[in-house]
């Protein structure tokens, strides 16, 4: 028998829309009880389809609430909204999913990719340039330490060659350290990664092709008027002065 059919008159039909309204009512009951016991939280969404690369601006996110249930665990909640403005995506996020750690460059696993770091200090004209394992071994060089490269290489000179050493850059900041950097001898292992304008990545790699390079750790705070003319054989082993562009 369709509702159509439904004589509003008698009372059967008074009794069944009685109990359609009271199964109505006790639904939104249950749904509200159920919202009520199961906790939300707010969850930073993709408000458009988000490409990696992308910068994340206030147009790009939104806000929705989200059962804690349904939620993954390294979700980035709305009370960090204002932290993900000006960072970066590193994977395709789509409109309507919740923004994780993964998903953004500056907060991915081992504190985001190298170019994401490189980005992040606002130098557009520095470079990611990774210095030999040799560089660094022995030093606990943490990403943010600042650290003075310095370049020995053999000159030719009319006499004969001079071993010369000096400091290339002063103060490079430090934005990738490998977990092996520095440890055991005979490791395959890779270097630190530090950020140099592209005059002074030309220094550092002339150095490393030619003859070696090492790093010497800053103290924490700003070192500013450090001065060196540079270091040569005779200087150290004769008494002699340093004259590192002479003949």
């Amino acid at each position: 028998m369709g509702f159509k059919n439904l004589r509003t008159g008698s009372p059967g039909s008074w009794f069944i829309l009685s109990a359609l309204a009271a199964a109505l009512v006790a639904g939104v009951l249950v749904v509200k009880a159920v919202s009520m016991a199961v906790p939300a939280v707010p969850v930073i969404v993709a408000r458009t389809d988000l490409e990696p690369g992308q910068t994340l601006t206030e147009d790009a996110l939104d806000v929705k609430e989200f059962p804690r249930a349904a939620v993954p665990d390294d979700r980035i909640t709305g009370l960090n909204y204002d932290e993900m403005i000006g960072r970066h995506v590193r994977t395709y996020i789509a409109a309507g999913d919740p923004v994780r750690a993964r998903h953004v460059a500056e907060l991915s696993p081992g504190g985001g990719t190298v170019s994401a770091r490189l980005s992040y200090t606002g130098r557009p004209e520095w470079r990611a340039v990774a210095l030999p394992a040799e560089a660094s071994r022995g030093l606990e060089v943490a990403p943010g330490d600042r650290v003075d490269i310095i370049g020995t290489v053999d000159i030719q000179r009319p006499k004969g060659n001079v071993t010369v050493t000096r400091v290339l850059v002063w103060a490079a900041p430090a934005i990738s350290v490998p977990v092996k950097a520095g440890g055991d001898p005979g490791r395959d292992e890779s270097g630190i990664v530090v950020a140099l304008t592209p005059a002074d990545a030309e220094r550092v790699s002339l150095a490393v092709a030619r003859g070696k390079v090492l790093v010497a750790l800053n103290p924490l705070g700003q070192v500013t008027g450090q001065q060196s003319k540079g270091v040569t054989e005779g200087e150290i082993f004769t008494g002699g002065s340093a004259n590192v562009a002479g003949n």
